[in-house]
């Protein structure tokens, strides 16, 4: 049974992909995009042979990154949270 999982486990990075955009979808925050992005990488990297631990470790790691490097640049072009009156 494990065995079958951890051969499977791109399923589980697709449903963190699947939850990241349902949760942005719902809350326009720009923060759960960059999950997204990140779950998108690792559907690719669980195909390979690279441990499951690594997986969890770089997912969080490039989240992180992601986030705090380019969610600022984001929000300024996107001008979220800024709305214009007179």
């Amino acid at each position: 049974m494990f065995d079958f999982i951890l051969s499977h486990f791109y399923w589980f990075w697709i449903g963190v992909l699947l939850l990241s955009l349902l949760i942005e979808a719902a809350t326009f925050a720009l923060t759960p995009v960059w999950a997204a992005v990140s779950a998108l990488l690792m559907v690719f990297l669980s195909f390979t042979k690279v441990s499951i631990n690594l997986q969890m470790i770089l997912f969080l790691v490039l989240t992180i990154c992601l986030i705090v490097f380019t969610r600022p640049f984001a929000i300024k072009k996107l001008k979220v949270g800024k709305t214009s009156t007179n």
